[in-house]
């Protein structure tokens, strides 16, 4: 019967050949990624002893996408757990128990032959991927689980469904880098769907692992699987690999738990399910391009097993088709199941004469090695006759290693190779396979090779501080996405570029969605516009501006004791929400003239907040988004174009409410960026005139046509989110450093009982004057938080700086602002410590100018730095004089996130007691 073959399945690789072989000089390259070293090393004299290093026996992090569904077992654990893994397992693939195998094999071969005639009948042509691989999960199944999972069945089977919906998650994640970064992926519907089918595929392992249990019990398995690998197990009942694990034990004598089985057959599942069915199409395919080479496979096969389409085949025939066995090897030659492999050093150590430091990759490709004219004359050529007797010694050792090489070679080779010859023998032996007429024979072949998983975004300062120390440098350069990054956290080198004038744009990396949200602005424009809009707007941040918002602070400041007083004595509590929806109303009073108590305004300032913590918490994603050039991928996109037309339209909102009533119905209010602008001077002079407000001073520059109205509403908005985000987050941090260190919050409180009087009286600037300590303290603060953990710089043009160094045009420099002020070398060993001293005078002056600046440094500083003090010196100094904090929560258990500002991962809760 003739079976015509339609070549289903491919992965649509990207030509391995032309990207990544032709550098490869001796078979072997080193390549940064990012941060991350990886070795690409296809020699034949490095790869038996790379693959058999102790130290490089731990499997590369990209194996972690598996752990969702395969955690544990012994195809992504660890080393240790690996070990014990592995020798619990082998007695599994032993002669006898392959030999036992074989049966399950006749049995689900017969199943498949007779889908395949009823294929041959009709003269359709056939996917055989389709039919390959629902054969050997229900062998695979079988042979681990005891079970046929019915994928061979004509109803669908829920457990092969689901094998194959994983599978294509995993493959499509492999293939595209951007789900390669976890915290992404993450956010992804694709994640979502790949946690309920994990739930599936566990529920049907672990009831399968319970029902074989209580069976084994009732027929003391024991005694029968001590003979297994032994005897002759005819006339028994077939063992699985559950049954293996089931009365394995440990080395402390212990059974194995339910979900440490799971894992292992999970993972022997995978592995003879996907990686089989691969290579029996592969395999199929080359015999269509040669019927020659088919031709001669069906001879011996006949001679070997006979003809009668339904007699069974023994191991021992098996072992006689040397032909097929050669026909086989060139495919997996031709097409491993497992093109790259990697491998990750646990240690420093020395290899012939390559130096492979810790936690650098090594990474092996036997589709390279096996495709390598210098290893195999004609690579490309479909030739068994390279595995003849006479010409397989001639070989290169380890040049050929489909199921690599060395102690963490696959453990399930021999079960493979007899499984796929023994299928191959049946199809062979009653089918003749043809390709379809208009089939491509030159199918392209490709794959991904995964270098570095990176870390969520939420650790990117420890990551930074990763960075910086495994290069042993505080300046480095590394490729991320498509632009060329310095990241830095020396003084000296931050000098030079926050003080040259072609380096005042911000970097785009960072900037980007906060140029979507304000569109413009002080915070985000381009140093051009910068500029003028600097120039024009310094006035409003003069300091006799500022002074006139004391009473505003201080009233701020009262409304928060009064709501403090409300938690007194009442346990832990979170701060957080009370001091950000307290501090957004003295941003809105000192910026847009708002008074307290509107209450259409205050719940529309709940919903700001809202908004706002939303764009903040998603920031990070979407500046890394910007790195690969996937702005406005994510599912969340359109969510925060919505709350970032909402900060527009309340921020212009309060601005029109300035305006005179006359002057109100000559102004739409438009979408974001397009804001309708106040048409007449006369109608300027009716614009009510609080005293020192912002709006005040840019309408008046708007009406001297020194803004536009654009600039007008970003800078606004701008100055809202900074001077709220900034306070707020800094008042917190205060308080939590005060309340973790009772000493120095007690000599802060003297140091106040000193300056005020009462403790109702309102904090002057005179009186700030005399708080030397409260300065301190703030300044350690923000040291260890600083409210702006990284800020970056853009080269205008090719910047040459002070230090005599050229940066590239658009090279973009990433400072950390957490790891500088958090050097031991520049603050003495214990850098990581609360230390208001690193303030004293004498200390202070050692120091380089640009080891502290929680508000930058240079001309593009922030332009409301003293507001940010003023206000935050006020508050803090009110609440100490009438409460104190506590804690329970250690310095050392804080974690950070980092939003659009650094915040907390876990709020510490602090206890409030009056004084």
């Amino acid at each position: 019967m003739h079976i015509i073959f339609r070549l289903g399945g491919l992965n649509p690789f990207k030509q391995a050949e032309k990207h990544v072989f032709p550098y490869l000089k001796d078979h072997r390259c080193k390549i940064w990624a990012g941060a991350s070293l990886v070795f690409l090393n296809c020699n034949p004299k490095d790869l038996q002893a790379l693959c058999s290093a102790p130290h490089l026996l731990e499997k590369g992090k990209q194996y972690q996408i598996y752990e969702s569904w395969l955690c544990q077992g012994i195809f992504t654990s660890r080393v240790e757990k690996w070990t014990k893994g592995r020798k619990m397992l082998m007695p599994a693939f032993s002669y006898g128990m392959l030999k036992q195998f074989v049966d399950v094999f006749n049995r689900q071969t017969q199943v498949l032959l007779s889908r395949l005639r009823i294929m041959a009948s009709t003269g359709e042509s056939v996917d055989f991927f389709k039919y390959s691989s629902s054969f050997t999960l229900d062998t695979i199944c079988e042979t681990a689980m005891g079970v046929s999972v019915g994928a061979q069945s004509v109803q669908k089977s829920e457990y092969f469904e689901a094998v194959k919906a994983i599978l294509q998650i995993y493959d499509r994640r492999l293939r595209n880098p951007i789900y390669h970064l976890h915290f992404i992926y993450k956010l992804s519907p694709l994640c979502r769907r790949e946690g309920q089918i994990i739930k599936k595929l566990h529920r049907f392992s672990e009831r399968i692992i319970k029902e074989r249990r209580e069976q084994l019990n009732k027929e003391q398995a024991n005694q029968i699987i001590s003979s297994a690998a032994t005897e002759d197990i005819d006339g028994r009942r077939n063992l699985t690999f559950i049954d293996i694990l089931l009365n394995a034990k440990t080395e402390e004598g212990q059974p194995l738990l339910d979900k440490e089985i799971r894992e292992e057959v999970d993972t022997i599942i995978v592995a003879g399910f996907d990686l089989t069915a691969t290579t029996l199409k592969f395999f199929i395919f080359e015999m269509c391009k040669h019927p020659e080479i088919q031709e001669l496979c069906r001879e011996e096969i006949w001679q070997v097993c006979g003809k009668d389409p339904k007699e069974p085949i023994t191991i021992e025939q098996v072992r006689q088709l040397e032909y097929v066995d050669m026909c086989l090897k060139e495919t997996l030659r031709l097409y491993p199941s497992g093109c790259v492999v990697s491998r990750r050093a646990t240690a420093n150590f020395h290899l012939n004469d390559l130096y492979i430091p810790a936690n650098s990759e090594v990474v092996f490709s036997p589709l390279y090695m096996g495709r390598c004219a210098d290893f195999f004359p004609e690579p490309l050529k479909f030739m068994p006759s390279r595995w003849s007797p006479d010409a397989e010694h001639k070989i290169q050792a380890s040049t050929y290693i489909p199921f690599l090489t060395g102690v963490r070679s696959c453990i399930g080779q021999r079960y493979a190779m007899i499984k796929m010859k023994l299928v191959i023998a049946h199809c062979l032996k009653n089918f003749q396979f043809s390709p379809v007429d208009d089939w491509d024979a030159e199918k392209e072949l490709a794959f991904v090779i995964t270098l570095k998983t990176l870390t969520p975004f939420y650790y990117i300062l420890p990551s930074f501080g990763n960075f910086l120390s495994e290069c042993k440098r505080h300046t480095i350069a590394f490729w991320m996405g498509l632009h060329l990054v310095i990241l830095t956290d020396e003084p000296e080198f931050v000098e030079s570029v926050m003080t040259s004038n072609d380096m005042l744009n911000r970097a785009i990396c960072i900037s980007k969605p906060g140029r979507d949200i304000f569109q413009g602005g002080l915070l985000v424009c381009e140093a051009e516009a910068w500029h003028a809009q600097r120039k024009s707007i310094n006035a409003a941040f003069q300091h006799k501006v500022l002074l006139t918002f004391f009473p505003i602070f201080n009233r701020i400041a009262s409304s928060a004791e009064e709501q403090l007083a409300q938690l007194v004595d009442k346990g832990p509590q979170t701060l957080s929400q009370m001091l950000k929806s307290t501090i957004i109303s003295g941003s809105l009073e000192t910026t847009m003239g708002l008074k307290p108590n509107n209450t259409k305004m205050e719940q529309e300032a709940k919903t700001y907040i809202s908004s706002l913590e939303f764009m903040q918490h998603k920031l990070p994603f979407l500046a890394l988004l910007t790195f690969l050039n996937l702005y406005g991928l994510s599912y969340f996109y359109e969510k925060f174009q919505v709350a970032k037309k909402f900060l527009w339209q309340f921020t212009e909102d309060i601005m029109l409410s300035q305006l005179n009533q006359t002057f109100v119905p000559n102004i739409q209010v438009s979408d974001v960026g397009n804001a309708a602008k106040p048409s007449s001077d006369d109608e300027f002079m009716a614009i009510r005139k609080p005293p020192e407000i912002f709006i005040k001073q840019a309408l008046e520059l708007y009406k001297q046509q020194k803004l536009s109205w654009q600039n007008v509403v970003s800078n606004a908005n701008g100055l809202i989110v900074a001077s709220y985000e900034t306070s707020s987050t800094a008042v917190l941090s205060t308080l939590i450093m005060l309340a973790m260190h009772p000493s120095v919050q007690d000599r802060l409180y003297e140091e106040v009982c000193q300056v005020f009087e009462r403790t109702s009286e309102d904090v002057e600037f005179a009186h700030l004057e005399q708080l030397p300590y409260l300065d301190m303290v703030v300044n350690e603060t923000l040291r260890l938080i600083p409210p702006i953990p990284v800020l970056g710089r853009q080269a205008i043009n090719d910047a040459k700086l002070s230090n005599g160094l050229i940066l590239p045009s658009g090279l973009q420099v990433i400072i950390s602002i957490y790891h500088i002020h958090r050097r031991k070398d520049i603050w003495g060993p214990d850098a990581g410590k609360f230390d208001p001293n690193n303030f004293l005078p004498e200390h202070d002056r050692k120091r380089h100018l640009y080891s502290f600046m929680p508000f930058s440094k240079g001309p593009r500083n922030c332009i409301g730095w003293r507001y940010a003090m003023f206000s935050l010196k006020i508050i803090v100094a009110r609440f100490i004089r009438k409460y104190r904090f506590s804690t329970k929560y250690c310095f050392e258990d804080i974690k950070f996130s980092t939003n659009s500002a650094l915040c907390f991962l876990e709020e510490p809760p602090l206890e409030i007691s009056f004084r």
